[in-house]
């Protein structure tokens, strides 16, 4: 009797340890499963590859307008620049920084409706008051315009579509073109070319764009000269505008 009922109670013990283990092992199997699909997908799982180093045609165009501090160059403040970068090489060691270093020309615009802007024998830029008799004659306004070639060098900072870049710029100028617009319906825009500019300026400049949509500011410093002597001078020149990305 007493060996019955030890029989029995240790296939009792023997049925409820059989389903524990059983479920024991189904849950080690599962966990491991679930490890090896973590560690597929990590592997299949690749960065983004960024280039180290990156060449591009037009990149970037902007236009802004300049606030001046001159005495020598007259304006109604509607003086514009124009700009279009046509070469860019970065290099970009990680994705939330590059450094860019291109190539791109300028327009640069001053207008005014007391002065008139013209260009001597030496073809040098020279500046005089607006006559009673121009004034008479119907002659609206006078345009100078410099055309030059900029040469940037920025830092940029990125966070996905957002970037901030600071930098600085080297100028070169290439000439400058002097009109006359007229008031008088049908008269002819008397225009001047081939205006001797100083060579080399530089600017500082920063940016904040979203999206390759943002807004840009440059600052000439002190002093610097944008025409040969005794061609107008400037103070100081800040430009702000937009900024469009290709």
């Amino acid at each position: 009797m007493m060996k019955t009922v030890k029989l029995c109670l240790l296939a009792v013990l023997a049925l409820g340890t059989v389903p524990a283990f059983a479920q024991e092992n189904t849950t080690r199997e599962r966990l491991s499963e679930i490890e090896e699909m973590a560690v597929s997908e990590k592997e299949g799982c690749t960065p983004r590859e960024i280039p180290l180093f990156t060449l591009e045609g037009a990149s970037e165009w902007g236009i802004g307008i300049h606030s001046l501090k001159s005495e020598m160059l007259p304006s109604d403040g509607k003086d514009w620049h124009f700009y279009l970068m046509l070469l860019d090489a970065r290099i970009q060691p990680a994705s939330w920084i590059s450094l860019h270093v291109g190539a791109g020309l300028s327009w640069d615009y001053y207008r005014s409706r007391k002065s008139v802007f013209y260009l001597d024998e030496g073809k040098n830029v020279q500046v005089r008051d607006m006559t009673d008799a121009e004034n008479e004659f119907g002659r609206k306004f006078s345009l100078l315009r410099e055309t030059s070639v900029i040469l940037p060098a920025t830092l940029q900072f990125h966070a996905g579509d957002f970037s901030i870049r600071f930098g600085a710029e080297a100028i070169y100028g290439l000439g400058a073109m002097t009109r006359y617009k007229f008031k008088k319906p049908g008269e002819q825009k008397d225009r001047t070319r081939g205006g001797r500019v100083y060579p080399w300026n530089y600017d500082f400049q920063a940016a904040v764009s979203y999206n390759q949509i943002g807004v840009f500011v440059k600052y000439l410093p002190a002093d610097r000269q944008l025409f040969r002597e005794p061609g107008p001078q400037i103070d100081t020149r800040w430009t702000v505008g937009l900024c469009f990305g290709f």
